[in-house]
């Protein structure tokens, strides 16, 4: 049984590593909020949005989920233990705030912290930005893509899975497009 300075101990290490987490999208966001701020204001009111994630959903069929289910349900998962609110993480945001800023801080501040989580959590925030229109190829989701060391592998799938859930008849294509590159990336 830890102790009870073991257990602040690990609280102040879990709080350490969300914060330093989060600083990192934080600086990108605040460095591209010019680029940024177009696709906040053209974000769907909430809900629009909550339809084309019901839409997803419903493509899918019965006995499958989504791409998006499966991060929120991963990352749910992980947070038990890390005190997260209950219903975290919402999506898309429950204050219908299409802020990246907001959605990184919300997203990057609970949770645990842990390499399964950070990593589910960045593929939530990728699979965000693409909700909201960003461009894959464009110079700020690259950027955020090399600050975060990021993997190609890692962000080929999360372009391929996002436009696999994605409702829109283009998505099918750029999903068509993208897998082959996830398969077998250079």
């Amino acid at each position: 049984q830890p102790t009870p300075q073991l257990r602040a101990l690990r609280r102040l290490a879990l709080e350490a590593a969300r914060h330093a987490q989060h600083a990192e999208v934080a600086l990108w966001a605040a460095s591209h909020r010019a680029d940024l701020a177009p696709f906040e204001r053209e974000a769907p009111p909430r809900g629009e949005w909550e339809a084309s994630v019901a839409r997803r959903r419903a493509m899918v069929g019965e006995g499958a989920t989504t791409f998006l289910d499966d991060i929120v349900g991963a990352l749910s998962e992980l947070a038990q233990d890390a005190g997260a609110p209950a219903g975290w993480p919402a999506y898309p945001p429950a204050d219908g705030d299409a802020s990246v800023a907001d959605f990184a801080q919300g997203l990057l501040l609970e949770g645990a912290a842990d390499a399964g989580s950070l990593q589910a959590k960045h593929a939530l925030l990728l699979y965000f930005l693409l909700d909201l229109g960003l461009p894959a190829g464009s110079p700020p989701f690259e950027s955020l893509v090399a600050r975060l060391l990021l993997p190609a592998a890692f962000v080929l799938d999360v372009r391929a899975y996002f436009w696999l859930d994605d409702d829109r008849e283009e998505s099918l294509d750029a999903a068509a497009a993208t897998l082959p590159l996830a398969a077998s990336p250079a």
